[in-house]
């Protein structure tokens, strides 16, 4: 059973990508600093909630990492925080905040489709 949606053209291990768990913590430290330099330099108060949503995803992200058979939590996140960054929020800030979850999402795809 897949733990993720995606099809074949577009599948992280199709793209010829593999990500190790070793390999894809750093990537969330990236992510992570980004959605936390969005929460600080926000200045539009509607957009800030999101922000500490996705930061406490992250953790959960993090922790998941740590934890044996954790792969369809992490899936769910992934499934969760996927359809939470298609939203258009407005502003420059939250336009980072979504190219910074695109660079993170194809190595999370890419540890989970190995899984």
């Amino acid at each position: 059973m897949r733990l993720i949606d995606c099809k074949p053209d577009f599948c992280a291990t199709s793209l010829g990508l593999s990500m190790t768990k070793d390999e894809l913590i750093p990537e969330l430290v990236r992510y992570t600093e980004a959605i936390h330099e969005a929460l600080e330099t926000e200045s539009d108060s509607l957009n800030r909630p999101h922000y500490l949503g996705h930061l406490a995803m992250a953790a959960r992200i993090f922790m998941y990492l740590h934890r044996d058979d954790s792969q369809e939590q992490l899936a769910q996140i992934f499934r969760i925080e996927s359809r939470s960054h298609a939203q258009t929020l407005p502003g420059e800030v939250a336009a980072f905040t979504r190219q910074a979850w695109k660079r993170f999402s194809l190595g999370f795809a890419s540890f989970l489709e190995q899984g």
